[in-house]
């Protein structure tokens, strides 16, 4: 309901900023209405690319987990030698960039 709103604020402020815009330097408000879309495109587009490194960066996460995990549950309850995991755990974390 808050969403709805500031949705609202929001699109008020837009339109009474451009009717005021166009009464008092009509050329400057037509040249904002040419510019906008250009605007709200590069948003969208960089905020696609920044949706996939996050999810880039959560699936690379997710597998040096589970590397973790396999490493805990191997050392306490097979006693296999850590050393054979010390190796896949940090280059999984390399991919990630840590």
């Amino acid at each position: 309901m808050i969403q709805v709103g500031n949705y609202i604020h929001n699109m008020a402020t837009f339109f009474s900023g451009l009717v005021i815009g166009l009464i008092n330097c009509w050329q400057i408000a037509l040249i904002t209405l040419a510019t906008g879309p250009f605007i709200v495109a590069a948003g969208g587009i960089s905020n696609i690319f920044l949706h996939r490194l996050a999810e880039n960066i959560q699936d690379a996460y997710a597998e040096a987990a589970g590397i973790a995990e396999q490493v805990v549950y191997f050392l306490n309850f097979n006693f296999v030698d850590p050393s054979t995991f010390l190796f896949s755990f940090p280059t999984c974390m390399h991919e990630i960039g840590i």
